[in-house]
Parts: C-alpha cells; structure tokens; sequence
C-alpha cells in the first residue's frame, strides 16, 4: 500500500489516499482490530505514523492528524521495548516549516500548524524522562529544562545529531540510541566494521559489473553503444 498512499500524496491528491487508507483497513485481517484509533495505534503503528497521520497533515486536517500521532506515540510509550530516543524523531526534526516527506511528518509539525507548544502535548512529561540520562550529558541541556520548556528541543536534537555524526564518523548507518550511550570507543569499532563490510561489497559489485560489461561489450556491442 505504501507505493500507493506515496503516489497519491505526490499527485497532491489526499483525499483519494485516505479511501486508499480506509479501504486497506477494510480488508485487513479480522483477527488484528483496527476500527478505532486506539485499535490502530497499538496493533497497527506503522500504518498510524506512517500513512494515516501524513495523509492527514497533506490534506490540512492538523487536529485529526495530531490526534493520530498522539495515539501513536502514547501506545509506543507503553511498551518496554520503546525508548524515548526511538520517538525522537517522530516528536520532532528540523524539516521546517514542512516535512521533506511523508515518514517525517512529525508532532510538531502538527503543533506548529496549530499554534501549540509542544509542552502542551498530554505526554510530554512522561516521554522527557524516557530519553536516556546520557544523552543530556552528550548534549549538555538539562532534562528539567527540557521538561521545562519544549523551546529547548530544538536545540538539543541539533548537538544529539552533531555528537551521533562525530561518534558515527558518517559511516551512513545508525544503531540508534547505542550510538550516543555506548562507549565511543565501541561506536567507532562498530561502525569502522560497518564501513568496510561496505568497502568490501562496494568493490566485488564494481568487479561483478565490470565483468558484466565485458561479456556485454563483447558478445552485444549494440547493447552498449553511444
């Protein structure tokens, strides 16, 4: 369905991809309720992240879609699993005014358009003490401003993705929270195994299509002519 909902969105077309939506959720298996939001957001997140709260900010129905996010994030909360780090990104990004697509369409966003704070969000007091402690040591704000005020998360996300990119050292791949809590020292090992796992497809994939155009030049000279 994502291609679909993707292809509406571009077209400026929300209306036909919340029929998209509903129709999908029509047809979706019984034993996984899906009717209500509260339904979706606990067995169905991705599709209430993903499609149903994006096809609602593209169509301007800010409150609607606000609410979806809201129950998204409320849900994800609740389990274990979940760290408020993994939400992060979902509460806000630096996509401004407007997100740059459809997957990062995030609470603020929704707040923005309706002239909210972010602290005035249900749950802001329960996801601010769920990110890790180091990660205010990382960045240097305080939670209790944080939780203070959400005119500093702006200014925190901005150092935790600076810090992330340093640790990292633009290996182009993350293993989230672990990047910016684990010992750096293991950050950069992991992520210097990623980079030449990478060089080392990188360079068989450019044998393989050099091999390939060999035989193609060879027995299809037509085929890369020009």
């Amino acid at each position: 369905m994502d291609w679909e909902i993707e292809a509406l969105l571009a077209l400026k077309d929300p209306a036909a991809a919340w029929r998209q939506y509903r129709l999908w959720l029509r047809y979706h298996p019984k034993r996984i309720p899906v009717r209500t939001l509260e339904q979706r957001a606990r067995n169905a997140p991705d599709l209430v992240c993903f499609d149903e709260a994006p096809i609602r900010y593209a169509a301007g129905r800010w409150d609607e879609g606000r609410r979806a996010l809201e129950a998204y994030l409320g849900a994800a909360l609740a389990r274990p699993h979940v760290t408020g780090y993994d939400l992060l990104f979902n509460v806000y990004n630096e996509d401004a005014p407007e997100p740059t697509n459809r997957c990062r369409v995030t609470l603020w966003h929704f707040y923005s358009k309706l002239g909210k704070r972010l602290d005035e969000w249900e749950q802001w007091r329960t996801w601010v003490p769920s990110l890790h402690p180091r990660l205010f040591r990382a960045t240097g704000v305080r939670q209790k401003d944080l939780l203070k005020s959400s005119d500093v998360l702006a200014d925190f996300y901005g150092r935790l993705m600076k810090e992330r990119e340093r640790r990292s050292q633009s290996s182009g791949v993350t293993f989230g929270q672990a990047d910016l809590v684990d010992d750096v020292r293991k950050v950069r090992k992991r992520h210097e195994a990623v980079r030449r796992r990478r060089d080392r497809w990188e360079k068989r994939s450019n044998s393989l299509r050099d091999e390939l155009n060999s035989k193609l030049e060879k027995y299809f000279p037509f085929v890369l002519c020009g």
